[in-house]
């Protein structure tokens, strides 16, 4: 009974500690820096250009392959598949 009793602690003891152990003080809470509602609508635009580079540049980095005749047959399948799984509006 008393190594029942032992052992319950001790696994209570080892479950509960290494959280409390694992947080460091030290390190300081993130920064959070917000923009005024000027700024905001300032940098729409450029925000909307920035990722439309970016999609030319991961566009160009993997090219598209010509579908062939067996996979142009199966894309309306696929699509009705896509439609079923994320409905329209989801996204």
């Amino acid at each position: 009974m008393r190594t029942v009793l032992v052992s319950s602690i001790a696994a209570a003891a080892l479950a509960t500690g290494a959280p409390l152990f694992a947080q460091d003080e030290d390190t300081p809470p993130p920064m959070v820096i917000l923009k005024s509602d000027q700024d905001a609508s300032d940098a729409g635009t450029s925000e909307e250009d920035e990722m439309a580079a970016a999609m030319a540049m991961l566009s160009g980095m993997f090219p598209v392959e010509p579908l062939t005749e067996d996979q142009e047959a199966r894309v309306p399948l696929a699509r009705g598949i896509v439609a079923k799984m994320i409905p329209e509006g989801t996204m």
